[in-house]
């Protein structure tokens, strides 16, 4: 049988416990690292969103002369795919899209490009 003596246990106890110390240490310093990396480009995308959000021009969905069928291609929102009707209120971006409001504006707060045509709203 292995006897293993009272300073050979202390030592091993302690050798251990300092790896494990660090182990945790590297591990929550990766956390707060991600943690920070996290908050700042959260706070950066909120930055570029105001910016996309004042170039956006609201508009009044009105039917004018045009065929049933380009009414058909124009008079949906390409976010949530639903019909505009005559009257209500849209958004328009500065490459000519239109949008609800709502439906664009959650858009920009995850990108700053246009959904249809992938144009740089910056």
């Amino acid at each position: 049988m292995l006897v293993v003596s009272d300073e050979i246990m202390h030592y091993l106890f302690g050798v251990t416990f300092c790896l494990i110390s660090i182990l945790l240490i590297v591990i929550v310093i990766d956390d707060f690292k991600t943690l920070i990396i996290n908050v700042t480009s959260r706070f950066v995308r909120c930055k570029i969103s105001r910016q996309v959000k004042k170039r956006l021009e609201k508009m009044r969905i009105e039917v004018s002369n045009v065929t049933a069928e380009q009414q058909q291609a124009c008079m949906c929102c390409m976010i949530c795919l639903e019909e505009f009707s005559a009257g209500s209120e849209a958004t328009r971006t500065p490459c000519r899209h239109v949008y609800h409001h709502q439906c664009i504006t959650e858009w920009l707060e995850k990108s700053d490009s246009c959904p249809l045509c992938r144009c740089n709203l910056l």
